[in-house]
């Protein structure tokens, strides 16, 4: 079991002013800039399918399979409005994704050594993190599939992330 005492606020301060907060950062603004992006998205000249542009949204997979409540909560909202944008901006020819990744390198600094280790075992094959190079090889995909739309991809290495 890995140890999560790095957020011991995470599964106890559930107060209405850190939802907002929460929300606030990562849900209303990932609405905010979807909303005036696909406004500014509509302005474009379609392509041959009559695409003006798409819209990739970065969430988590913790928003599937955790026990960290708000920051799971705030995720799973990213994803649920993948599939109704997707349907709202249809008709200005603007597609919407979302990528749930895993985890990177970047997010968790603080495991070390054989904590590290045993966090990778939890990693279905290749037990490696995420990178970069794995999201952007993604959302080229994803751009260049113009059949691709509401969908919500998961790109997490098939990690277990219950004991989160």
């Amino acid at each position: 079991m890995i140890n999560v005492k790095h957020v011991p606020e995470a599964n106890t301060n559930l107060s209405g002013e850190m939802m907002d907060l929460l929300f606030k950062t990562n849900v209303t603004s990932v609405f905010n800039v979807c909303r005036l992006s696909a406004e500014l998205m509509a302005k474009n000249s379609p392509d041959s399918n009559g695409q003006r542009g798409v819209i990739i949204n970065k969430s988590h997979r913790l928003a599937f399979n955790s026990s960290l409540a708000p920051y799971s909560m705030s995720q799973a909202a990213i994803i649920g409005m993948t599939l109704p944008m997707a349907r709202d901006f249809k008709d200005l020819g603007v597609r919407v994704n979302s990528i749930a990744t895993g985890f990177y390198r970047y997010q968790i600094p603080f495991m070390k050594g054989a904590q590290f280790q045993k966090f990778l075992s939890m990693m279905a094959f290749p037990y490696s993190l995420g990178s970069e190079d794995t999201f952007y090889h993604l959302c080229e995909k994803i751009v260049t599939n113009p059949y691709m739309n509401g969908e919500v991809v998961k790109l997490d290495g098939a990690v277990n992330t219950s004991f989160f």
